[in-house]
């Protein structure tokens, strides 16, 4: 499952996802790269963790990477929370105010 699911993980409306379908998010992966950063959205603050991509048990075992691409996004008032592209010069020409969220599987 992908997706911009508007909530965090621990909010109640996504609770059923985390706890009763064995789904695993990719953020939980070792060496998942969110570059001090876990959320997707605007300014990537752990509140704005609301985008997933979600494993089985199966696939998870599988993931051999993940992280968070920001070079997209205008980060902060100034847009120097974190890097992006150079033809970026102010919050209006981002491609999102979402992060992309990626996984590398070996299947």
């Amino acid at each position: 499952m992908i997706g911009d699911l508007n909530d965090t993980p621990d909010s109640d409306p996504l609770s059923p996802l985390f706890h009763q379908t064995g789904l695993k998010d990719i953020s939980e992966l070792e060496g998942f790269d969110d570059g001090g950063r876990p959320g997707t959205f605007k300014n990537g603050t752990a509140s704005n963790k609301i985008d997933y991509i979600l494993l089985s048990p199966a696939l998870f075992d599988k993931a051999t990477a993940g992280g968070i691409f920001r070079m997209g996004v205008w980060g902060g008032k100034n847009g120097d929370l974190f890097p992006h592209f150079p033809e970026i010069t102010r919050e209006v020409e981002a491609a999102s105010d979402h992060a992309a969220i990626w996984a590398e599987l070996d299947v």
